[in-house]
């Protein structure tokens, strides 16, 4: 397996960037914990790519008031397609996915045909999703995404794990 260090540029900074948003979620994540009762635990994990060959990142393991695992914030990867990166919540009934854009979900590209017959250019994949951030996507079929906040995060590990 490559190490990070023997990475091509592009690449190491793509993981870099991915790790950035992860460190920067993580301490949101421990922020909106402070008044649930809830605590979290950090530990590191190995993330394995075609692309990038094994590579360490963050885990967040989410307890409740006993010590009790409530939640995984797990990261899957940083070359996701259609994304910037992906992480799951995971608990004992399911798994939500969370994406990470940049610049927003992807914008759909169309023909000039398209745009005669009434598609709109540089429409988003998902619509609600128009800034970098960490998103959940609500629903598939009407495209649809929110972005995460506390409420949300909090709703996604009670979705995965009953509270």
């Amino acid at each position: 397996m490559k190490g990070l260090e023997s990475m091509e540029p592009t690449v190491k900074k793509r993981v870099d960037k991915y790790r950035a948003s992860l460190t920067k979620l993580f301490e949101e994540i421990r922020a909106w914990l402070k008044d649930t009762g809830f605590s979290s635990e950090q530990t590191d994990i190995q993330v394995t790519e075609p692309r990038t060959g094994s590579y360490t990142v963050p885990m967040l393991t989410i307890l409740d008031q006993t010590g009790k695992t409530l939640a995984e914030v797990r990261p899957v990867g940083a070359w996701i397609i259609g994304a910037e990166g992906r992480l799951d919540i995971r608990g004992h009934l399911n798994n939500e996915v969370l994406a990470y854009w940049e610049k927003g979900a992807p914008e759909i590209q169309i023909s000039e045909s398209e745009e005669k017959i009434g598609y709109r250019p540089g429409s988003r994949l998902f619509r609600g999703a128009d800034k970098e951030g960490w998103y959940w996507i609500e629903d598939k079929m009407r495209g649809k995404a929110l972005p995460l906040d506390k409420e949300l995060f909090l709703d996604l590990v009670s979705e995965v794990q009953p509270l």
